[in-house]
């Protein structure tokens, strides 16, 4: 929060975000997350200080994930594409409010009978700009993410204030003026690595729908937009990148390519380097395990054992956990 309003102070009007032609500017940003955050401070309380947002990566769930910081509150993102029995028993097991943009599918839940507390976005925007005078513990959760229990039992990862702040100075450290792409679903912790990179170097966020967008827009979005780093699978860098490699087109603007939440191969970092010809590529872990915190820059993609590229061990402060309390099964303490 202390980078963001770092570069607030010094370029209020610089566009923060980019989205199907709406632009908001680090001024409306700040006064946006605000209201939200005096909003969710004033709603009733859950078991636990968390909020789950069920939205895909765009201004609004930008919003009110630094609306949860400046609150001091835990942000807990789900997939919107999940039904509505996945969300309300995610956010049952956290013990979150369970927060939708989409205000027709909140009426549908509190209709239903939910399980959790469950609000429409828009009626936690208070209209109150000012910034909540909130002291935040550096141990305390600032950040979970969750799987949703298809390869096993669910596992829940956290990553405290302090941790986020340290991932923010020392791991993204991007390009100031950086034109950096928001385009992961948001059960890759992968996907808030760009957006904290934002924050902490005054970058603008262009956003992408990947639920509307069709496949084939990816490559020519990422041309008209001019990214300098983007965070993308494997899969779908592969998806952008082919077509471009066979028609022997490359993207030398951009700096930095981060792929996470599946298997990295040689041959996909071979592709990958015909397209982004001057990018370095950082290789993370997968949806929920400690994806922000283990990683490492692949500069030569001839050096790469055949095979799947690791992406090493969680470090020593990092714990997985399961459902229970244990550790997920596969997972290293």
């Amino acid at each position: 929060v202390e980078a963001f309003g770092r570069h607030l102070a010094v370029h209020p009007e610089k566009a923060a975000l980019v989205s199907e032609g709406r632009t908001v500017s680090y001024a409306e940003l700040d006064a946006w997350s605000s209201s939200l955050a005096n909003g969710l401070l004033g709603a009733p309380p859950t078991a636990q200080p968390v909020v789950a947002l069920a939205s895909w990566l765009g201004p609004e769930a930008i919003a009110w994930l630094l609306a949860t910081l400046k609150a001091g509150l835990v942000a807990a993102p789900l997939d919107h594409r999940e039904p509505d029995a996945s969300l309300l028993a995610t956010a049952e097991r956290l013990g979150a409010r369970l927060v939708l943009p989409d205000g027709a599918r909140a009426a549908g839940l509190v209709a239903a009978g939910p399980r959790s507390a469950v609000s429409a976005l828009h009626e936690l925007d208070m209209g109150d700009t000012t910034a909540p005078q909130v002291r935040v513990d550096p141990a305390r959760p600032a950040f979970l993410a969750s799987s949703s229990g298809t390869t096993g039992t669910p596992k829940t990862s956290v990553l405290t204030q302090s941790v986020v702040e340290v991932l923010g100075e020392r791991t993204l450290a991007g390009h100031a003026g950086s034109r950096i792409g928001i385009v992961l679903p948001p059960a890759f912790l992968a996907a808030y690595a760009p957006i904290t990179e934002c924050w902490f170097t005054g970058a603008t966020g262009y956003c992408l729908d990947l639920t509307r967008a069709p496949l084939t827009d990816r490559g020519p979005w990422m041309e008209a937009c001019r990214l300098t780093a983007i965070a993308l699978t494997p899969s779908i860098a592969r998806m952008v990148a082919e077509p471009l490699a066979a028609a022997g087109r490359s993207l030398p603007f951009v700096e930095r390519v981060t792929l996470g939440g599946e298997p990295v191969t040689r041959s996909d970092v071979r592709t990958l380097a015909q397209v982004f010809t001057e990018a370095d590529f950082v290789n993370v872990y997968g949806s929920v395990d400690a994806t922000l915190v283990s990683y490492h820059v692949i500069d030569d993609p001839a050096a790469l054992p055949p095979g799947p590229v690791s992406a090493g061990r969680p470090v020593g402060t990092v714990e997985i956990v399961d459902g229970q309390g244990g550790v997920g099964r596969g997972h290293e303490r």
